[in-house]
């Protein structure tokens, strides 16, 4: 189990184990207090109010009135398979509201994506064309996600809304769990990154994804990855010399993962996004910021306004798609030609192949955007 846990793929179906640690809560500082209050105007006139009552069958699967959901989580880490059910319960129980303000987000948004990267509506096009017949629920998932980029899913101070506090709310309302004090929206602001954030990675220009896939074997592209801006890696991602490269500045991962000491770390949980908020907000967290890093987490309204779907796609797809396309020079390294197998530098996850079922989808929408690029870029080997 620990194994599945440490490749990071898959759901929570499998038992996985994980390292707990004790946490040292990161203050909020009161200073900023007075600009947080003031973010958010264009998207909190979206917000919705979320309506689920304590006494519906959703609330008895963790019976709340001994324990908080993220109480159950600390407590039972690897015991997912309840939470997982009560997550996607409450997402239900809000998934119109959140799909409504979503879409009212995203059409007064200004679009961030590069064309030079990739055409979005040229790429679906091409997709439905080519593909239309025979991967027709890998098209379906994509469509539904090819309009949306970072600022749309992940929790921004400038995008959190009083409903995403409510979904909050409804884990752990506790004074003091995900703020100092009562937990207010403001609060949440205060410990999130700011889209200025988001501008300022996708502004270095250079870009290079960095997967674990067996076709970096052998290829001695270490020097050339280093030679970016910035260099993302998954999980609990292997390092070389010759092959992969030693550098890395963004940490992807999932919910299971332990965070890496200096990195920025995203995480993109989207079979459970919800247990993140426990494990790296909350004060509680097991793997709560004992510095002034701030974890990038997927928002939880705008989970609940994704279909399920998505989670048939890799973390690295998702990465690319939402934050990738979002650079003037993305590179990519270890996605295609290999398969489903990882490269193999001694970790036991290797042995493990990818299990997403739209990998091999994937491989086809990396394919026609390198045919679409007038500059080619790097894609995978």
């Amino acid at each position: 189990r620990a194994r599945h846990c440490a490749s990071g793929s898959a759901s929570c179906g499998h038992t996985c184990q994980r390292e707990h640690s004790a946490h040292c809560a990161t203050s909020v500082r009161s200073r900023e207090l007075r600009a947080a209050i003031s973010l958010a105007p264009s998207l909190l006139q979206h917000k919705q109010t979320l309506t689920v009552t304590a006494g519906s069958p959703l609330w008895r699967d963790f019976d709340l009135e001994k324990q908080t959901y993220c109480e159950a989580a600390q407590k039972n880490p690897t015991g997912c398979g309840e939470r997982d059910k009560f997550a996607k319960q409450l997402c239900q129980s809000v998934s119109k509201q959140a799909t409504t303000a979503l879409a009212a987000w995203v059409a007064t948004r200004v679009t961030s994506r590069k064309n030079a990267t990739v055409d979005s509506e040229g790429l679906v096009k091409r997709l439905e064309d080519k593909f239309g017949k025979t991967d027709t629920n890998a098209l379906q998932a994509f469509k539904a996600i090819s309009g949306l980029e970072a600022s749309d899913v992940l929790a921004f101070r400038e995008t959190w809304t009083e409903a995403d506090t409510e979904l909050l709310r409804k884990l752990d309302s506790l004074n003091g769990s995900f703020t100092d004090g009562e937990l207010t929206a403001e609060g949440i602001r205060l410990r999130l990154p700011s889209l200025k954030a988001l501008e300022d990675l996708t502004a270095r220009k250079s870009f290079a994804i960095v997967g674990s896939g067996a076709s970096l074997e052998g290829k001695h592209l270490a020097a050339d990855i280093a030679d970016h801006a910035e260099v993302a890696r998954f999980n609990n991602f292997p390092t070389d010399t010759e092959d992969l490269g030693n550098r890395t500045t963004l940490q992807v991962v999932n919910r299971w993962i332990k965070p890496t000491d200096g990195l920025q770390i995203i995480d993109l949980e989207m079979s459970n996004s919800f247990d993140p908020y426990c494990f790296r907000l909350s004060h509680q967290g097991a793997w709560a910021a004992r510095d002034d890093s701030i974890p990038w987490l997927v928002r939880p309204s705008a989970r609940c306004a994704l279909a399920e779907s998505i989670a048939g796609f890799t973390r690295g797809f998702i990465f690319y798609w939402l934050v990738g396309t979002l650079f003037e020079e993305v590179d990519m390294y270890g996605f295609v030609g290999g398969g489903k197998d990882h490269i193999k530098r001694g970790q036991t996850s290797a042995d493990r192949p990818v299990q997403e079922p739209f990998v091999e989808f994937e491989h086809k929408v990396y394919r026609e955007i390198r045919e679409m690029q007038a500059t080619k870029r790097v894609l995978a080997f």
